[in-house]
């Protein structure tokens, strides 16, 4: 009632002003004649002002207004001149008052004017949100400025036709108004929500969570989701709901959903911490505190869902994100990965160089995959563990360059090695990344692969290369396998990348680099929340060994799929730090960490 109250009262202000307006035009140079009708006028606006204020009425705009009228026709009194210009700029002085209904108040450190036409819109939540005050804030000054472009035009002569000047002077700045002013309303509260510093939503009911949390999702992100999620809680707020996610859309629903997707069952007050920030969610899970029942794999990416970009970088840090991105497409672009003639890869060689068991290396878990795609299409595989071989260290004597054409000086497992690799088409090597590069344990191997090569130097398209021995001179192919714990490929595998880049330089024209497959926060796909990224992985994997025997190439969008994390850097860092704070000082990594399931 006290709302509908104080819009008649503000609508009452603008009719006022304009049976003011009409009353000067009608004894427009007789302004004697006003005097008794500007008394009352004015006396009726100072009347609904003063009830506006009795109601408490946060509608600047009809103190704005009223304020600039009644100086304006009070100065028929005291300044006649002044009044005058009032009359003949009726629309130019209706945008001043608007003007200081937008401006003044943010001066005074007072809630902006479109704060109270937006909360009754929002959940208490939201609106004593530092972030719903500075988007209204942003909107405020948008229209502030607006309204002065509106005086200026108003009041600008643009030609001596009267009828053009009415259309221009009246239209114009509705038209900046209706085309700015109208979307910034629209599109600022989505294009800043959760963009300006801050403290976050602070809940202090799962009601006022369930309640806003349809506002927050993410459209974009929630494309092809189609999710119900059942949660049960219990003790201080003993309460069955649900969430359903569906279409781009988000809905809660008081009750019990006959096919949820997800159940979670949790302590009441433990579930507002976790969603105030206040406890890790992750942590709380690994804990045992609450449960979780169902597709797994969404719950990891459901923060991401109800939230966006954060922009809380320096413009620095967003600059150099920018530039990186763009220089590794550029690099990507410009590598061109080598290609055989299809069926031409028959006899496959892996080296693995991980010196952990299959069940526990995610490295040798993508190119076993490999070998399956590359079997099923007819080629043959043999697979060479490092770790089960002696190996000594190449001590760069060069004996196999002079003394001993062709051969190592060291007896060890290398000679038998050696003479595997010049039967292959194909050499699959496996790495964990392990300080920015390849294991100890497969860059000794490759130091001593130097028998493979002549001392002779020779120019290949513009690189100087030592020729394979191999009698028909050519090169064998190559494909790398490595798995990482950062969450990014870019900054972290480049060391690998390069080894292998410069080996295929060295290896051209008839051999080369085939492919490159990095798996970043590898230790990741062992955990029931992501089997859908590992089975991705798997495939991508898998179709790569067919594509490599039927196709003489392989996609690079299969190399994309692994490097592809699934979850973003926060995410990751948080289940990182919480993984590994459960064990410290407790358990040792590899007696604990789930195994790989190798079907």
């Amino acid at each position: 009632m006290k709302r509908i109250f104080n819009i008649l009262l503000s609508r009452f202000s603008f009719a006022a002003i304009i049976f003011l307006q009409v009353i000067s035009t009608t004894f427009d140079g007789d302004l004697e004649l006003l005097h008794p009708w500007l008394a009352g006028a004015l006396f009726a606006l100072a009347v609904n002002l003063v009830l506006l204020q009795s109601i408490k009425s946060k509608d600047y705009f009809p103190y704005g207004i009223t304020f600039v009228y009644c100086i304006g026709y009070f100065s028929l009194f005291i300044y006649p001149p002044l009044e005058q210009w009032f009359l003949h700029n009726f629309v130019t002085s209706l945008y001043i008052g608007l003007f200081l209904s937008a401006a003044v108040p943010p001066i005074f450190s007072w809630k902006p004017f479109s704060y109270h036409y937006s909360a009754h819109k929002y959940p208490d939540v939201i609106v004593r949100s530092e972030q719903f005050k500075k988007n209204n804030l942003i909107i405020t000054w948008i229209w502030a400025v607006l309204f002065v472009g509106a005086a200026i035009l108003s009041s600008t002569h643009f030609s001596d036709d009267k009828a053009l000047q009415f259309y221009l002077s009246v239209f114009l700045p509705i038209a900046i108004q209706v085309c700015i002013g109208i979307p910034a309303i629209i599109f600022i509260p989505k294009l800043f929500t959760n963009r300006t510093r801050g403290p976050k939503l602070d809940f202090r009911s799962l009601s006022e969570l369930f309640e806003a949390l349809p506002l927050g999702l993410n459209r974009k992100k929630a494309i092809g989701v189609n999710e119900v999620i059942q949660f049960c809680f219990s003790d201080e707020e003993q309460m069955d709901g649900y969430i359903t996610i569906q279409e781009q859309k988000c809905s809660f629903t008081l009750g019990i959903s006959k096919e949820p997707t997800i159940k979670i069952v949790s302590d009441s007050k433990l579930w507002l911490e976790i969603s105030n920030g206040a406890v890790s969610g992750q942590k709380a899970m690994m804990d045992g505190k609450y449960t979780i029942e169902g597709n797994l794999s969404f719950m990891t990416k459901f923060d991401e869902l109800f939230s966006t970009v954060d922009v809380s970088k320096t413009l620095y840090e967003r600059v150099y994100e920018f530039y990186t991105r763009m220089m590794k497409r550029w690099k990507t672009k410009q590598f061109i990965y080598k290609s055989e003639n299809p069926g031409e890869i028959q006899n496959i060689l892996v080296i693995n160089g991980s010196t952990r068991g299959s069940k526990l290396s995610k490295s040798a878990y993508m190119a076993r995959q490999f070998v399956r795609g590359a079997v099923s299409a007819g080629a043959t595989s043999e697979w060479v563990s490092l770790i089960k071989h002696n190996l000594e260290f190449c001590n760069g004597c060069y004996s196999c360059f002079s003394k001993t054409p062709g051969v190592c000086s060291k007896n060890d497992d290398m000679k038998g090695l050696l003479s595997k690799i010049e039967n292959a088409d194909l050499l699959v090597f496996v790495s964990p990344l392990y300080y920015f590069s390849i294991s100890g344990l497969l860059k000794t191997f490759i130091d001593r692969m130097l028998p493979l090569v002549k001392p002779d130097m020779e120019i290949i398209d513009n690189v100087v290369i030592h020729p394979y021995r191999k009698k028909d001179g050519k090169f064998f192919s190559m494909i790398i396998f490595s798995a990482g714990g950062f969450p990014e490929v870019a900054g972290n595998f480049d060391g690998i990348s390069a080894l292998f880049r410069i080996w295929h330089n060295h290896s051209l024209p008839t051999g080369g680099l085939m492919g490159e497959f990095y798996l970043p926060a590898a230790e990741m796909i062992v955990q029931p929340a992501y089997r859908t990224r590992k089975e991705k992985i798997a495939k991508a994997c898998k179709d790569a060994g067919v594509q490599v025997v039927e196709k003489g190439k392989i996609d690079s969008a299969l190399m994309e799929i692994v490097a592809d994390p699934g979850v973003s850097k926060e995410v990751f860092q948080s289940q990182a730090n919480n993984f590994w704070e459960s064990l410290s000082g407790h358990k040792a990594y590899l007696k604990v960490t789930p195994q790989l399931d190798l079907d």
